[in-house]
């Protein structure tokens, strides 16, 4: 038997979930289909900017989400020695902008956007196997047997999105880094609250941050070849950051082994076209980018916004998703870029260019990323009245 639905959003990650209430909010019929058994947030900590505290506040869910979270009041880009490269205080930008930004576990997130989504509108255990657009409507197939019958279809689905690949999008590429990711739950007063730090080195940077009570999401990056592994993670990350300043050292050390995750860090070339036809991308799915400046699941949340606004105004129609992707190509292009210029630039390996580095991030730099800060959240917030 063949289940009809309006909108049919293939995964139930943040991007998927927060598409789903935009939708639901309008009386939009929707389905979220989660190929996982359960929810499941790939990761440790996640930092949402003000501009993804706006979609949370226009979805009804702000509360519930900043509740979970610790708020951020300040960041420091440090040498290994632990002096300050550049320094940045976010409560000015707050209430420039009318949100915090604020820390928390991607869990939470997740919970938060899943405990307002109305029973039966998310699906688990479905993995698409089959997508074709029929101009008149949209069929997808599932692994177990489920047929789906939708007037649009989105793909929320990730960096290896398969409604991606039936758009024909590119695969995604190695940035020539690998994170690692941890928790640390610390009684002691290892981070500050309020504070995130990140160090770089030469090829390296080390970062850490509370993202709720006394949870510590700590992350390193090294550039290592595409392909090669690593069994003995903490050895690792001692070799390459134990002598680096504190509380380095000892995160790593209280951190059990298996609580360190290792990922290749990847992205799309370049984002994929956003709408086809009956089909549209949103989130990683549609623009996987480094986390070089933390937002990636924010944009996500505005790619959300933004298609259910569309689809409120102009229906669940071809239509509808040709002016989101209009909306959005610009603003998801421009940051993904930004991303990867910063990672760069954090992962210099020769010395002579991590000196001048370093210098032009402690003088000429400092007023320069305040105001790539600043813009990138401003045109955020803004985006997201696009179609209005």
């Amino acid at each position: 038997m063949t289940e009809r639905v309006a909108v049919a959003i293939v995964g139930g990650g943040s991007t998927g979930l927060a598409a789903a209430l935009a939708l639901r909010a309008v009386g939009v019929d929707v389905r979220v289909y989660e190929r996982a058994p359960r929810l499941e947030a790939l990761g440790a900590g996640i930092t949402l900017w003000s501009n993804a505290l706006h979609v949370l506040r226009r979805l009804g869910v702000e509360d519930h989400v900043v509740e979970r979270s610790n708020p951020l009041v300040r960041g420091e880009t440090r040498r290994v020695d632990a002096s300050v490269l550049v320094g940045f205080d976010f409560e000015p930008l707050s209430r420039a902008l009318g949100a915090p930004c604020i820390a928390l576990q991607r869990s939470d997130l997740l919970a938060g956007l899943a405990r307002a989504v109305p029973a039966g509108v998310l699906e688990f255990g479905a993995e698409l196997v089959a997508l074709e657009d029929h101009g008149g409507a949209v069929e997808l197939a599932f692994a177990d047997g489920r047929r789906v019958r939708a007037a649009v279809a989105i793909g929320a689905d990730g960096i290896r999105s398969r409604v991606r690949a039936h758009l024909g999008g590119g695969e995604p590429v190695y940035s020539g880094y690998v994170a690692y990711r941890a928790l640390h739950a610390s009684v002691e007063s290892t981070v500050p609250r309020g504070l995130a730090f990140e160090t770089w080195g030469r090829s390296k940077r080390f970062g850490a941050l509370r993202v709720g009570g006394e949870l510590v999401y700590w992350f390193a990056t090294l550039n290592v070849p595409q392909g090669s592994t690593d069994d003995r993670r903490r050895a690792t990350l001692l070799e390459h950051f134990g002598a680096w300043h504190a509380p380095i050292r000892g995160l790593i050390e209280a951190t059990p082994e298996a609580s360190v995750l290792r990922h290749d860090v990847l992205e799309l070339a370049r984002p994929a076209e956003l709408a086809r036809g009956r089909c549209a991308l949103a989130g990683d799915a549609a623009h996987a980018m480094t986390p070089n400046l933390g937002q990636g699941a924010c944009v996500g949340l505005e790619d959300a916004w933004v298609l259910g606004r569309a689809i409120a105004r102009f229906g669940a129609t071809p239509d509808a998703l040709r002016r989101y992707a209009q909306a959005r190509r610009e603003r998801v292009a421009r940051v993904a870029r930004d991303s990867r210029r910063a990672g760069r630039w954090g992962q210099v390996e020769s010395p002579w260019l991590g000196r001048l580095r370093d210098a032009a991030m402690s003088t000429l730099a400092r007023p320069v990323l305040a105001r790539l800060v600043r813009t990138t959240l401003e045109r955020g917030v803004a985006s997201l009245d696009a179609l209005e």
